[in-house]
């Protein structure tokens, strides 16, 4: 897993029209600052209106499924209402692995309980690959986030779908109710409006 966070990414595919990282993460940079859930200020016409010349971070940043070939076309975060990142924080000591996959639902739940996400996890489980399960916060806050290897790992086991779709909306149900952090920038305020 290691290597697949170098900059390789898949060959012939391109974020398109996503622009889901565009909205969903909060950018602290001193050539962009935005906040999460709010669109960049440089979107224009289903992309970034500075590309090939966008800030830096934005142009040594990918997600999950412009790194990962195992997740096919439908995988594309605006297609699957899931954004795939890595994130090596949240993860038991007892999970050598490093990075987790994390799985930020930005579609309608039901994208969960989809044979795709649950068949993925389960292989992840399986690998004793971590997996993460988490959701954006308020406009301004980072998202919540839960390990989720431990939480479904006996359904897994017994291949019971049911009781893995439970233990998903479950997880859901306590992101849902946590508190959020609010994101403190460092590199002046974020733009309004």
């Amino acid at each position: 897993m290691a290597g697949l966070v170098a900059s390789n990414l898949v060959a012939g595919r391109t974020c398109g029209t996503c622009t889901a990282c565009c909205v969903l993460f909060p950018i602290d940079q001193p050539d962009l600052v935005k906040p999460a859930g709010v669109a960049c200020q440089h979107l224009a016409g289903g992309g970034c209106g500075l590309y090939p010349a966008w800030p830096k971070v934005c142009g040594e940043w990918f997600c999950g499924w412009r790194r990962l070939p195992r997740l096919g076309d439908e995988w594309r975060p605006d297609r699957s209402g899931i954004v795939v990142v890595f994130d090596a924080e949240g993860v038991p000591a007892d999970y050598p692995e490093r990075p987790a996959l994390k799985f930020i639902l930005t579609g309608p739940d039901q994208v969960l309980y989809t044979q795709a996400f649950l068949g993925y996890v389960a292989g992840l489980v399986d690998a004793r690959v971590p997996a993460l399960l988490a959701i954006p916060g308020p406009v301004g806050t980072f998202g919540a986030k839960s390990f989720l290897n431990r939480r479904i790992e006996p359904a897994v086991a017994r291949r019971d779908v049911g009781e893995m779709i439970r233990v998903v909306a479950e997880t859901l149900a306590i992101l849902r109710g946590g508190a959020f952090e609010a994101v403190a920038f460092t590199h002046g305020a974020p733009p309004t409006g």
